[in-house]
C-alpha cells in the first residue's frame, strides 16, 4: 500500500493538486509494473538497484544516508524468489554498502563501481585496483583542505574509494562553487594517477582507473544468472543527475527506470521514495503469483 500524505492541506486547491500527483504516482508504478509483468512472463527477472539517491534516503546531517526498514523488507522478500535475482549497486566499498542496505546471502552486491563483486553466484575482487590505490592518498588531503572552507562537505576515503560528497552544502551557488574547486583541485592527481571520476548529483567520487566498470560487473552476474535459471529479464533502478551506470545492464529487452530528477537512458520515471516502494511492492507481489519451473514441469 503506497504511503503518501498523511496530512492532506485544507485549501481546495492544493487538496486537489495533491491528489491529482498522488493518481498520477499510482498509475506510473501501475504502467512500469505492466511493463515488467509482459518481459517477465517467460523469463528470470534480474533487478539491478542503484544504492544511494534510489534505496537510500538522506538525512538532515551531513553524510546521513538509510534505506528505511519497510524499503529493505521489500528487497529481501524479492531476492528470497526463485524467480527473481536482486543486485545493489553502489560507488562505495562493499561492506559499506552493506551496513547500508543489509547484508543478505541471496542478494548481489557491487561495490566500488564493478571493482568488487559479491553474491550467491560470484565473488570478485579487481587485482589492479589495488596496484593503484596510493594515487587516492595525496588527493584526500586536498579535499580535506575544501571541506574545513564548506560547511556541509563530506570526505569520504576508504582505502580504495574517495568520495566529496556536497548534497548537504547549503545553496545552490556555493554548492556550484565548490564543485568546480573540488574537480580543480583534483585535476592534476586525475592525470598523474589515473585516476577515474564518477559524478552522481552534488556527489563526486575518485577511484582506480583500470578499465573495468559497473557495467562489465553486471554483464558477469546476468551471465551467471542465466547459467542458473535461463533466459533473463533486467529491470534497472537508477538516478539522474549524471551517468548512472545501472543503465548499461539493459538492453534490448530491459526495462530501465529513472529514480528522481535529471535525465537518463530511461523510458520510465519515479520520483522516489514512496514511489519506489510502491514498484518494489508491485513487483514482490508478481513474483509470488509465478510459476517456479519445477511445479511448471508437473503440471
Amino acid at each position: 500500500m503506497l504511503r503518501v500524505a498523511h496530512h492532506l492541506p485544507c485549501d481546495p486547491v492544493s487538496r486537489r493538486n495533491l491528489i491529482i500527483a498522488e493518481r498520477g504516482m499510482v498509475r506510473m508504478t501501475r504502467d512500469i509494473v505492466a511493463a515488467v509483468n509482459r518481459a517477465w512472463r517467460d523469463a528470470h527477472l534480474l533487478l539491478c538497484c542503484t544504492l544511494d539517491g534510489v534505496l537510500t534516503d538522506r538525512g538532515d546531517q551531513p553524510g546521513d544516508v538509510w534505506v528505511p526498514p519497510s524499503r529493505r523488507a521489500l528487497v529481501a522478500s524479492l531476492a528470497s524468489q526463485h524467480a527473481a535475482t536482486v543486485c545493489v549497486v553502489s560507488g562505495r566499498r562493499l561492506v559499506q554498502a552493506q551496513a547500508i542496505v543489509g547484508r543478505d546471502r541471496r542478494v548481489h552486491y557491487v561495490g566500488l563501481h564493478g571493482l568488487e563483486i559479491e553474491g550467491p553466484a560470484l565473488s570478485f575482487f579487481h587485482l589492479g585496483a589495488a596496484r593503484a590505490a596510493d594515487g587516492l592518498t595525496p588527493l584526500v588531503v586536498e579535499l580535506h583542505g575544501i571541506a574545513r572552507e564548506t560547511p556541509g562537505m563530506v570526505v569520504e576515503h576508504r582505502n580504495l574509494y574517495l568520495a566529496a560528497r556536497l548534497s548537504w552544502v547549503q545553496g545552490p551557488g556555493i554548492r556550484e562553487v565548490a564543485v568546480s574547486r573540488v574537480l580543480e583541485r583534483a585535476a592534476p592527481f586525475v592525470r598523474t594517477h589515473r585516476l577515474r571520476v564518477m559524478t552522481s548529483g552534488a556527489d563526486i567520487e575518485f577511484l582506480p582507473e583500470v578499465g573495468w566498470t559497473t557495467g562489465h560487473a553486471l554483464r558477469e552476474i546476468r551471465l551467471a544468472t542465466e547459467r542458473e535459471h535461463g533466459r533473463c529479464v533486467t529491470v534497472a533502478l537508477g538516478h539522474g543527475g549524471g551517468h548512472d551506470e545501472v543503465f548499461d545492464s539493459v538492453n534490448d529487452s530491459g526495462i530501465a527506470v529513472l529514480v528522481g530528477d535529471g535525465t537518463g537512458p530511461a523510458v520510465y520515471r519515479v520520483s522516489g521514495g514512496d514511489e519506489v516502494d510502491a514498484l518494489l511492492l508491485g513487483l514482490v507481489k508478481m513474483g509470488h503469483g509465478k510459476v517456479t519451473p519445477d511445479a511448471r514441469t508437473a503440471l
